[in-house]
């Protein structure tokens, strides 16, 4: 097979599988304010040459940055709506899903339009763990060159926070003396992990989690077979993330969360048998991906736990029974030894990810240390 056939079958690395890429999504749930505030910055003239989009995953960061780059774009060919000079102002950053800016852009050919993400190593079947130096030295030729096609020119990071130290310091040079009308939109999950030198020279957008009812609609109009109750707890799971609701949905997730609720709920009245089937869940063909969930799953628990007593608070009801466990956990050591406990455990399962250990004895372990936490002293 050629290279070429072989990039066209490339998987791309910020998609959620089933569902359309950031880049080609014409919607935006929710975020008006930042919206609002990027068109403000555009009608002054005196837009802000970086942006850092920041915000939970799976919220609508990068389909933000893709809607303000093609309107970016729209607008300096003549393309967009009311141009200025006019009456009116634009009042979205929407451009309709016809316009050839949006199809060039939508299809990765726009010539004003790069992203920087991490790549596909074509040698070991699948993406760099970083986006590499390498990477973003490319965008010295791209800039040196005679704009193909209007003047502005846009850089999608999706995310910065797969950055490597020197492909970060590479791009922060670029950011000191930015080109002429070039625009970079930074996506991070973590902006307070990011270097502080890029971090101040960039205008911040945070975006915000959207509420459980807007989770719903959406799981209701893009997962049609799921039922109330399931989307409830979906959105629930999802603590206002449209994207890890629908990732949670594809990859079953709310049934492991009923399997792990089950087994802390064993493991509350003392049955320890229940931890060895949870963490068999953890070996077998999907392995990696249903231990990268287990995992997933129960920082939620304990972060929605801990939370909850932290502030006197309530712990959700997210599956039937949910509740009573958490008080029973709770009933037995304070949310503080909770939050020890957990901390360790996930730093355990760091140490463990570099050095391979066993995924099926590395969650057994986890679990049956839960258990001894919950036996009296």
């Amino acid at each position: 097979m050629s290279r070429v056939l072989e990039e066209a079958e490339v998987p791309e690395s910020n998609r959620l599988e089933g569902f359309l890429h950031p880049r080609a999504n014409p919607a935006l749930l929710g975020h008006e304010a930042a919206e609002a505030a990027f068109l403000a910055a555009w009608a002054s003239g005196r837009l802000p040459h970086a942006w850092l989009i920041a915000g939970s995953r799976g919220i609508g960061k990068a389909t933000l940055a893709y809607r303000a780059a093609r309107f970016v774009l729209a607008e300096d060919a003549g393309q967009g709506g009311a141009l200025f000079g006019e009456a009116a102002a634009p009042t979205t950053l929407a451009v309709a899903a016809d316009n050839p800016v949006f199809r060039r852009a939508a299809a990765g050919g726009h010539g004003g339009l790069v992203t920087l993400r991490r790549e596909w190593d074509f040698d070991k079947k699948r993406h760099f763990t970083a986006i590499r130096v390498g990477d973003v030295r490319k965008l010295a030729p791209y800039f040196g060159q005679t704009p193909a096609e209007g003047r502005w020119r846009v850089v999608v990071v999706d995310s910065i926070d797969d950055m490597n130290e020197n492909a970060a310091n590479a791009l922060l040079k670029i950011l000191e003396e930015p080109p002429a009308h070039s625009l970079f939109l930074l996506v991070s999950h973590q902006p307070g992990r990011l270097l502080p030198t890029i971090v101040s020279r960039c205008r911040r957008l945070a975006l915000q989690e959207l509420p459980d009812a807007t989770v719903e609609a959406l799981l209701a109009e893009l997962q049609p077979d799921l039922g109330a109750d399931e989307r409830r707890a979906l959105a629930g799971l999802g603590e206002g993330s449209p994207g890890r609701a629908l990732s949670l949905a594809g990859a079953g997730g709310l049934g492991l969360y009923r399997e792990l609720v089950a087994t802390f709920d064993a493991l509350s009245r003392g049955r320890e048998e229940a931890a060895f089937k949870l963490a068999a869940r953890a070996t077998g063909k999907d392995a990696e991906t249903q231990f990268n969930l287990l995992v997933d799953l129960m920082d939620g628990w304990f972060g929605r736990m801990i939370r909850a007593a932290a502030s006197n608070g309530t712990v959700p009801d997210i599956v039937p029974g949910e509740a009573a466990v958490a008080g029973r956990f709770l009933a037995v050591a304070d949310h503080g030894r909770w939050l020890d406990r957990w901390t360790e455990d996930a730093a355990f399962l760091a140490r463990g990810d570099r050095l391979s250990l066993d995924r099926r004895n590395a969650i057994l372990n986890i679990l049956l240390g839960i258990s001894a936490t919950l036996r009296p002293a």
